[in-house]
């Protein structure tokens, strides 16, 4: 609501970060959902989703709520500008919507390599850290840090150009023995 004062999980990262987990042993993850970008780049896909060929539905976002058309991405444009996300830290994330529908701490769908794409942080998030979904977009300076999936997922025919990678595996699990996040963090890439 417009006059309570908003609560910061995590609001001084430099001094007093909220761990991966947390005193009990439970993970510090799915706080909030994460970032999406939806763009208009070549993927591979055909038209099993019914929105057209290289069309597809963004995962995460697929439960009643969203029409398809405020979560369809991909097309015919390899050099889409998606604008600019740069010198971000994306901490904490990646909410589950629906059984097996979580979302990554940086989704990129369709995203073509007219968009700028650097500098960027996930930490903590219960799914895959960064994935491309096909698109062009090159990206340089990414650090994932304990993500329950992959760190790094490709899919769809992404083909573009990626550098200065940098990711830290989960080492443990949560309190009660089962995954951290929704795999463990059981692949790099």
């Amino acid at each position: 609501t417009p006059k309570e004062t908003p609560v910061f999980y995590d609001d001084d990262p430099l001094n007093s970060p909220l761990a991966p987990l947390d005193v009990a042993g439970g993970e510090n993850v799915q706080l909030w959902g994460g970032i999406v970008i939806l763009g208009s780049a070549p993927t591979n896909l055909d038209d099993a989703a019914g929105v057209g060929y290289g069309k597809g539905i963004v995962e995460g976002l697929t439960v009643p709520g969203f029409p398809a058309v405020d979560a369809t991405y991909g097309g015919i444009l390899p050099h889409d500008n998606s604008g600019v996300l740069s010198y971000v830290s994306i901490r904490h994330a990646g909410d589950e919507i629906g059984a097996g529908n979580e979302l990554n701490g940086l989704t990129l769908a369709g995203v073509g390599d007219g968009t700028t794409i650097n500098n960027i942080e996930v930490y903590c998030n219960f799914d895959d850290g960064i994935e491309w979904f096909g698109g062009t977009v090159n990206c340089q300076y990414l650090h994932v840090a304990f993500a329950g999936d992959n760190s790094f997922d490709i899919d769809q025919g992404y083909n573009g150009t990626l550098q200065f990678l940098f990711g830290i595996m989960p080492f443990f699990n949560d309190g009660n023995g089962t995954a951290f996040g929704s795999k463990s963090g059981n692949k790099g890439c």
